[in-house]
């Protein structure tokens, strides 16, 4: 059976377990959204290029509707018999019937772009609270493998001090495996014991997914701010004339974007 079939299927239990037992979580999502780091940061920087030949399509239609205006507007004017006003009416109503053909004409070719950058975002956009905090990433670190098995077992009796020293060893060697381990049994412990143990899990993690954490909530901002933006700009399209608020809304995004994606570091969790 095909991946997506199986999808399907899943997703139709879930809503029939739904209506019998509402207490089942809302884990469906998360089978169509990106698998790691890296390929989060890929499918953005797939949509960031998918948004510039966009912007440079729109580019090329409002450039096309200008010229065929501008035609327009030196074909009328040079009517005689016509008075001013006539001239106005009849250069409004036929650049608006050129911009309304070039709008459909297009239609199609534009829609089926912003169709593949939602669905792209979509995939980001189900599992963002896998990356909305360093804690969470530094969690699933080779979760599930024999190697963190060996590891969480080592420390399952570690004492608070051992514990310290666990969490300094992997923050002095940036090893995530062992800090995954350390927040581990963190967790495993009573509430007595952690209040004691002069670690923080929020220092460990922040520590030592600095990069990964940063790179995720950039890659999550692009998606966002260029599939908006595309939006943007195609509806400003289809109007015929730009909405300045979209584009200091636009501005302001911009801003809080910070080039971690430009670093080619390790993209591993």
């Amino acid at each position: 059976m095909e991946p997506t079939k199986k999808i399907g299927l899943g997703v139709t239990a879930l809503e029939n377990a739904r209506s019998t037992n509402p207490t089942v979580s809302n884990l469906a999502k998360y089978a169509g959204g990106v698998k790691n780091l890296a390929e989060l940061i890929e499918v953005a920087i797939g949509i960031s290029v998918n948004a510039d030949g966009f912007s440079k399509r729109i580019g090329e239609l409002k450039a096309h509707s200008k010229a065929q205006r501008d035609k327009v507007t030196a074909e009328v004017n040079r009517y005689r018999g016509m008075s001013k006003d006539q001239k106005q009416t009849t250069i409004r109503d036929e650049v608006a019937a050129e911009r309304s053909a070039l709008r459909n004409i297009t239609s199609k070719e534009r829609y089926a772009t912003l169709s593949k950058m939602k669905a792209a975002a979509d995939s980001i956009t189900a599992v963002k609270s896998m990356y909305r905090s360093p804690n969470i990433m530094l969690a699933r670190v080779q979760l599930g493998t024999a190697e963190r098995s060996r590891m969480q077992e080592q420390m399952a009796s570690s004492g608070t001090v051992e514990l310290e020293a666990f969490a300094t060893l992997a923050i002095n060697q940036s090893d995530k495996l062992m800090g995954a381990c350390v927040l581990a049994r963190l967790d495993a412990m009573s509430a007595k014991d952690r209040k004691q143990c002069d670690v923080s899990r929020d220092e460990v993690a922040s520590i030592l997914m600095a990069t990964e954490f940063a790179k995720a909530s950039e890659a999550i901002r692009v998606a966002d701010n260029r599939l908006q933006s595309s939006l943007n700009m195609n509806h400003d399209f289809e109007l015929g004339k730009d909405n300045p608020v979209h584009r200091i809304a636009q501005g302001l995004r911009d801003r809080e974007e910070t080039g971690a994606l430009d670093d080619d570091g390790d993209d591993d969790e």
